[in-house]
């Protein structure tokens, strides 16, 4: 059975600063998006994990078809989970942030936050609000 997600106020809002941020381009294909129905902010890490569920190192605008929908499985990381190899989102993601970042993502996924949406949205506002300004 699928679940579902339930889209908030602050994800609607973290998918438009996604796209400010990344210029309407995809991450993984680097085609520029034209229709923004075809666009959705794919997190490396699942977005269940409130810690990395608004980070930018875990967070990429892509093409929600087909990009998105076909990386969704490409996220192993070898010795993960008995995965022996990394996925091809793996790899990319490593190559953007580098091993170091990279390594920080999976240490901040680990750590407990509460939900705060109020929090949140103000702390992506004022995101928009400056890549808006330096434009």
């Amino acid at each position: 059975m699928r679940f579902k997600t339930k889209i908030r106020p602050s994800d609607r809002l973290w998918t438009e600063y996604i796209r400010l941020r990344d210029k309407g381009i995809c991450f993984k294909c680097g085609k520029t998006i034209k229709n923004k129905r075809n666009s959705g902010v794919s997190h490396f890490r699942g977005r269940r994990k409130e810690s990395v569920r608004f980070d930018d190192d875990n967070c990429d605008l892509m093409c929600t078809i087909p990009c998105h929908q076909n990386w969704e499985h490409e996220k192993k990381i070898e010795g993960i989970s008995g995965a022996e190899y990394d996925g091809e989102y793996t790899i990319k993601k490593k190559a953007q942030l580098g091993e170091k970042r990279f390594n920080l993502l999976l240490v901040r996924e680990r750590n407990i936050k509460k939900r705060d949406d109020e929090m949140d949205k103000l702390v992506i506002e004022a995101k928009i609000d400056i890549l808006k300004n330096n434009c």
